[in-house]
């Protein structure tokens, strides 16, 4: 039942059945244990994180926690829920994990932004002599994307052919995009046309190679075969494609994929609808932009985001501050991104009353510690030659960044 409940996304409901089994006297074993910490690990709170933990005490109290299968889903949970010392600890005590479990901390320390740390581990994995399978490489080739270690990625691919690897579609997926995101182009592509059975992961992450320097023909021309396979798109493959129109200009191939994307139903996901808006900005229709962003029925701050920063790409501050100012009276969460593009509004448009506004809005809504942000407002406050507000607000900083 727990197990059944955790994979149907009735996470409380298994919880629930959980402490049900604890109250009726029976004893919880590996899999009860491993399940309920999955749910955890899936519910993403504070509240599963603290239900996690005590979980996690039980299980060393019965004595299981050395258990593989135990070991490795409180290790998966802390991995989850970014808490990657816990997990790093686990991991440390653990003498007996198998390849998921070493799978898991490499896949955690690279959720978490720990590139260099995730080949640590996958080079100790080689050292030890421990098989490596697909998802070994798949979350190590992440590794190599985050540090930008071409040379490592590079050594990976060997021993992918050497593992008799090429035939898994998420591995040479994977590997196309460390590719990519290194500034291989030629290798992603070639990489891309040795997948045999590509999936809509391998073309997505083939039209994400195209950048400026590519022209239109060339994009049409992949998306012409993409269609020709049978491929059905998703919302990922549209977000890329009107992105990449943004960055070519090119407003009349933007507008072919937009009737696609209707034609599909995509129109509407989030993502698409902020490519969208980008795509028209982008191009320098914001008329079109506003066009598109007003008959949203449900626009998240993303949206708002996309609209001000168009806007600001095209000297628009007038309306960039009124797009701002509807959305704080419509009671919409602005993010750190929504207070950094409307900074900048202020900046360029040297609105030096409006700063102070922002600021104390800031302040309000709890930016006033987000590093990029404050930057932001230290650099309007000097621009001005407001330095005596300037320097009182960065001695105001506990934790300093270069940029600071």
């Amino acid at each position: 039942m727990i197990t059944a409940a955790v994979q149907d996304g009735q996470f409380e409901w298994g919880l629930e059945i959980y402490l049900g089994l604890i109250r009726s006297g029976l004893s919880p074993n590996e899999f009860t244990i491993g399940s309920i910490l999955k749910g955890c690990a899936e519910c993403a709170s504070t509240k599963a994180y603290e239900f996690g933990m005590s979980v996690h005490c039980f299980a060393w109290k019965v004595g299981i926690e050395q258990n593989c299968y135990v070991g490795g889903s409180i290790l998966n949970m802390y991995a989850k829920l970014e808490d990657i010392e816990s997990a790093k600890r686990v991991f440390e005590s653990m003498s007996n994990l198998d390849t998921a479990g070493w799978n898991t901390m490499i896949g955690g320390y690279a959720q978490c932004g720990y590139g260099l740390e995730a080949l640590k581990v996958v080079s100790l994995m080689v050292w030890r002599g421990i098989s490596m399978d697909q998802f070994t490489f798949v979350n190590a080739l992440k590794g190599c994307s985050i540090m930008g270690n071409l040379d490592f990625g590079k050594q990976l691919h060997g021993l992918i052919i050497q593992s008799e690897m090429e035939f898994s579609i998420s591995v040479m997926n994977a590997l196309s995009d460390m590719y990519s995101r290194n500034g291989k182009k030629d290798a992603a592509l070639k990489v891309f046309n040795r997948i045999q059975a590509k999936d809509v992961i391998s073309w997505n992450t083939a039209f994400g190679v195209f950048s400026e320097d590519h022209n239109t023909r060339e994009i049409a021309k992949l998306v012409h075969e993409f269609m020709l396979a049978n491929m059905k798109p998703n919302h990922v493959t549209f977000s890329i494609l009107f992105r990449q129109c943004g960055e070519l200009l090119d407003l009349n191939l933007g507008l072919q994929f937009y009737s696609l994307a209707l034609q599909f139903g995509f129109w509407n996901e989030a993502n698409v609808r902020s490519s969208i808006i980008n795509m028209f900005s982008r191009c320098g229709a914001m008329d079109m932009a506003r066009l598109f962003f007003d008959s949203l029925l449900d626009k998240n701050v993303t949206s708002w985001n996309e609209l001000i920063s168009g806007y600001n790409s095209n000297h628009c501050y007038t309306e960039a501050r009124k797009i701002f100012c509807d959305l704080w009276d419509l009671g919409v969460e602005a993010s750190e991104v929504t207070f950094s593009s409307i900074l900048e509004t202020c900046y360029k448009d040297e609105h030096q009353e409006m700063i102070r506004q922002i600021h104390g809005v800031i302040v309000k809504s709890g930016f006033s510690f987000h590093g990029y942000v404050c930057s932001f407002l230290i650099k309007c406050y000097v621009k001005f030659g407001l330095l005596d507000d300037s320097f009182e607000f960065f001695n105001g900083f506990e934790t300093l960044d270069v940029e600071s």
